[in-house]
């Protein structure tokens, strides 16, 4: 029988630099298991040499939710946990709102958090939620320093609009925090770096790559650079719906049309200045 354990430890991966070949960073997924297959073809991924880091949110409002859940059992995939993906877990072992936490993750998520699996044979998706369930909420990229981090929401937290500034060394205490659940939700469901104007650069930080609040197009502030354009979006049309992928290595980003998949546009990191 499948368990969710207790989310009482922020959980950091540290990977070292890949030196056979590239790391691609996607945006929110959300179930669009299709159009990440588009994207890959065209950078002509490699699973032999590449890596895929999620920022996190694999499921919920695209179709294919399941299958995005399977991207877990490949060599090549990683995923640092969203708030979609942490309801998930609790929910399928406890039950909708069966305690404090799972209640405050799916007040985050909305209404239609989780309805993909109603019908699903869940002893089918116990071994996936495993899985899910022991994903780190940051994973780190580097070798004697880090080169940079992957988050689903934001590693900066905020008291009232003032931003407390994090930088490599401090984010290490993440791990021996005695409020984990406060910074787990920060990690997760952080939004007020995308509602206010905010430096773009921070200093001793290196670039967090990051989604959960969706954007035109992927913009920088305080060091994070967010990736999530729309894929999973439920209150506006097919065509402005937009699932995102960066090549850390060549700072080149590719965005799919999800309701077109031949839709493919390629741009460049958009440079990081001191203001917005």
């Amino acid at each position: 029988m499948y368990t969710s354990h207790s989310h009482n430890k922020v959980s950091r991966l540290i990977l070292p630099a890949n030196r056979l070949g590239r790391d691609f960073i996607l945006g929110d997924l959300h179930g669009q298991y299709s159009s990440l297959w588009a994207l890959l073809r065209k950078v002509r991924f490699s699973p032999k040499r590449d890596r895929l880091i999620s920022v996190g949110d694999l499921i919920d409002r695209g179709p294919q939710s399941s299958k995005c859940l399977r991207l877990l059992n490949r060599r090549w995939f990683y995923n640092v946990l969203g708030n979609h993906d942490l309801a998930f877990v609790v929910n399928l072992a406890s039950g909708r709102g069966a305690d404090a936490w799972t209640q405050r993750f799916c007040a985050q998520i909305g209404q239609y958090g989780g309805q993909w699996y109603m019908n699903h044979d869940r002893r089918d998706l116990f071994p996936l939620a495993g899985k899910l369930n022991n994903c780190p909420h940051i994973i780190t990229v580097g070798d004697k320093r880090p080169a940079y981090h992957v988050v689903h929401a934001a590693v900066t937290s905020f008291i009232g609009e003032r931003a407390m500034l994090i930088t490599n060394q401090s984010l290490k205490q993440y791990e021996q925090s005695s409020d984990p659940e406060a910074l787990i939700m920060i990690l997760t469901g952080e939004r007020l770096l995308w509602e206010g104007y905010y430096s773009q650069r921070t200093k001793g930080l290196a670039p967090v790559y990051c989604g959960h609040t969706v954007v035109d197009r992927p913009k920088w502030s305080l060091g994070h650079l967010n990736l999530d354009t729309g894929a999973g979006l439920d209150d506006t049309s097919l065509d402005e719906r937009r699932l995102t992928v960066l090549c850390h290595q060549t700072k080149e980003i590719w965005s799919v049309t999800v309701a077109h998949p031949e839709k493919i546009v390629r741009y460049f990191v958009p440079r990081m200045n001191r203001r917005q």
